[in-house]
């Protein structure tokens, strides 16, 4: 089955089944699901690969003059800096729904559709950049350094990635979820 139909048909789910199964607070229930799974086999990495997504803790080197910062980033990185830090993607930086549709645009980017272990998105700077259709990506690009990660990275499996974007995993240093969601959707594109 192709990788974005899945997505989107998560999207599209029968909200009143979702609800049923999540005893009302679907957050919740899908938290729990990602908990669970992810404590069973949980991947760690050293080396974060380019197209994969991960979650970790954060100490931002410049956080006392940045605006705001994300402390648990949930991040792809696309590249590597000359000095070895992680140039990525962090999901956080966008309301829920448009992280979920930026990751269904994404998806054609696969380099499989399995879902699995092997999966990773074929993605890089320049491509994203340029892509008119995915300007919204520009407000979420960011830079790590490895050395300033404060928890082991957690590798997200491919088939929990469009779980992973819904949940309020995000913890912003600074500003308000709202107010980082409002200032990423008035810059994309400029």
């Amino acid at each position: 089955m192709d990788a974005r139909k899945i997505l989107a048909d998560l999207q599209k789910a029968d909200i009143k089944s979702i609800l049923k199964k999540a005893g009302g607070d679907v957050t919740k229930y899908l938290s729990a699901e990602l908990t669970k799974v992810m404590r069973k086999t949980p991947k760690f990495a050293t080396a974060p690969q380019i197209g994969k997504l991960y979650i970790a803790s954060y100490s931002a080197k410049y956080a006392l003059t940045l605006e705001y910062w994300d402390k648990t980033p949930l991040f792809m990185p696309i590249s590597y800096s000359e000095k070895g830090n992680i140039i990525g993607i962090n999901f956080h930086y966008l309301p829920p729904k448009v992280r979920q549709s930026l990751l269904v645009q994404l998806m054609k980017y696969a380099s499989n559709k399995k879902l699995d272990d092997t999966t990773k998105l074929r993605l890089s700077y320049t491509m994203l950049t340029a892509a008119s259709k995915l300007k919204v990506v520009q407000p979420t690009i960011h830079s790590y350094i490895p050395g300033r990660f404060k928890s082991k990275i957690v590798e997200i499996p491919a088939n929990l990635w469009s779980t992973a974007m819904i949940l309020p995993t995000q913890n912003f240093v600074g500003a308000s979820a709202q107010t980082v969601y409002n200032d990423s959707m008035k810059t994309k594109g400029k």
